[in-house]
């Protein structure tokens, strides 16, 4: 290849063809359905399309930002190996920085025409989000390459830079001039790539990263700070604290940094009750989602190796699997608890400063209506514990699969988890088109659990059987995380049989549904899985 264009192209073709062509298939899937079926289903399809698009990109934002090129190194920038190509820096960045926005924007709007536009939407929204999307890739790419230098500040990049571009842009569509967002994204992708090459030359000449100096002047002034002098009354309270320090903040930073630009970029003054309603219910399920993800990195030696396996220096530390899985598991629960504490911080003030809170006090006024003390006032309780307790399962389930040290245990559970949270979606984007459906999906669901429900529970068992058999936990300790999950889901089951009416949901049917869902097996299986991988 004698053309730096097609050189560049065939390096980011080559490694991520069959990701590629496995959202071409989707899409291609999704796009025959909607000519297939009739007009009243294929309506349905609108939302997972949308699904489909949201991790499209964000696949295609890892691919295009070169993620996978160093994922456990310190400086995550540009690879340095581009930096011999005989090319200009300008060249450099242009091209991949091209490629990226061609291909968000062409996805959009294959997915708006093919799929979206027949099932409803207007063809007036079919052409800017194309825009919005390029313009967020390309504003990552020069973030990433010019200011963040590890993967973890690329992390808080990634949650601040793409919930605040797809916001702003929605805002200004619908509240503002749609020439005003076009001249602004436009200029935001000029902006971008000016940054990127300033960002790109700068490392290309060997200069210190933007992120490295600030990085030094901040150790400098905390090493001037007090330290702590007391010895630790134990080794396990010691590995606790190693576990906090590293991964411990992971999930409120990332909480705190959402929250602050998605709270802040649009106020709630312009949105009418329902939405509101709808905003903030999305806000408050974010901690659950997010720990899904996290939950993985905290069951690595460092939240961003590249190897699941334990190092050396961990896997022969003088502390048996049971107590580093146990600081494991109490370092998510101290990270959750820490996270719901910024999460409700930020909304309170959120809503308050906003004007909202007369709004959130007529909710409050409506429920009230027609209860007694005691269900009013336990609401509040019920839903806090219940949602710690469920942000502390997930983590603890995806840093147990983690501690495996097995890549084909990760793919496996994650494979099986999009598959039932696809399942789950389809089922009920269907139901919602087609009510008479109910009943039909009422008995399959109830025929699942009560295959699923047994067995869950007869592999906790033996679960317990084999940390207790193992010796790699005490019998006390094994009853206090079975307490946890009792507790968890008791006080979920409280709450939305409080909230949830009868007749729109029978509340036997969401307590099975909360037993199911609500993680206990891997949670308790961590010491198992620890050992696993720290004897083979």
């Amino acid at each position: 290849m004698r053309s730096p264009a097609l050189a560049l192209a065939w390096q980011l073709w080559r490694p991520h063809r069959w990701g590629f062509c496995a959202i071409g298939a989707g899409l291609a899937v999704l796009a025959t359905l909607c000519r297939i079926l009739p007009a009243a289903s294929s309506k349905s399809l609108g939302p997972l399309t949308g699904l489909l698009v949201f991790w499209a990109l964000i696949y295609l934002l890892s691919v295009f930002v070169y993620s996978d090129l160093s994922p456990g190194a310190k400086h995550a920038g540009f690879p340095a190996r581009m930096f011999t190509l005989p090319v200009r820096t300008s060249v450099l960045v242009a091209w991949p920085m091209f490629y990226g926005m061609a291909t968000v924007a062409l996805l959009w709007l294959a997915a708006a025409w093919l799929v979206l536009v027949p099932c409803g939407l207007s063809p007036a929204h079919g052409w800017w989000p194309a825009l919005l999307c390029a313009a967020c890739v390309a504003c990552f790419q020069a973030i990433a390459w010019t200011l963040v230098g590890s993967p973890l500040a690329r992390l808080v990049v990634a949650v601040l830079v793409l919930p605040g571009w797809v916001l702003a842009g929605v805002h200004s569509a619908f509240f503002t001039s749609l020439n005003g967002l076009v001249t602004g994204l436009v200029g935001a992708i000029a902006a971008s790539y000016v940054v990127a090459v300033a960002g790109v030359g700068r490392d290309r000449r060997g200069g210190t990263p933007l992120v490295v100096w600030l990085l030094r002047r901040l150790d400098g002034i905390m090493s001037r700070l007090p330290r702590r002098r007391s010895s630790f009354p134990s080794s396990a309270r010691a590995q606790l604290w190693c576990e906090w320090r590293e991964k411990g903040l992971v999930l409120p930073l990332l909480l705190g940094c959402f929250m602050l630009v998605l709270l802040l970029s649009i106020p709630a003054t312009e949105f009418d009750a329902l939405l509101l309603l709808r905003v903030l219910a999305a806000v408050l399920v974010l901690p659950l989602v997010l720990a899904s993800f996290v939950g993985f990195g905290m069951g690595k030696t460092s939240f961003w190796a590249k190897d699941l396996g334990l190092s050396p220096f961990a896997a022969t530390r003088p502390l048996s699997s049971g107590t580093l899985a146990l600081a494991k598991l109490r370092t998510a629960a101290l990270s959750a608890a820490a996270g719901w504490a910024v999460m409700l911080l930020l909304t309170v003030l959120w809503v308050v400063l906003s004007g909202s809170w007369g709004q959130v006090a007529k909710w409050w006024g409506l429920f009230c209506q027609g209860r007694g003390a005691v269900e009013i006032w336990a609401v509040v309780p019920l839903a806090l514990v219940g949602a710690i307790g469920q942000t502390w399962a997930q983590l603890a389930a995806g840093l147990s699969t983690a501690l495996t040290g097995r890549a084909w245990v990760v793919n496996g559970v994650t494979l099986l988890s999009l598959v039932v949270v696809a399942a789950l979606t389809t089922a009920g984007v269907w139901t919602a088109s087609h009510p008479d459906f109910l009943d039909t999906l009422v008995g399959v669901l109830w025929g699942v659990a009560a295959v699923a429900l047994p067995a869950k529970l007869l592999a906790a068992w033996s679960v317990v059987r084999a940390l207790l058999r193992q010796r790699l936990l005490e019998a006390t300790v094994v009853a206090g995380l079975l307490g946890v999950w009792v507790v968890t889901a008791g006080c979920l089951v409280g709450l939305n049989y409080l909230l949830i009416p009868d007749a729109v949901a029978p509340i036997h049917l969401l307590a099975a549904g909360i037993v199911l869902g609500l993680p206990l097996v891997r949670p308790l299986a961590a010491p198992l899985a620890l050992a696993w991988n720290r004897h083979r």
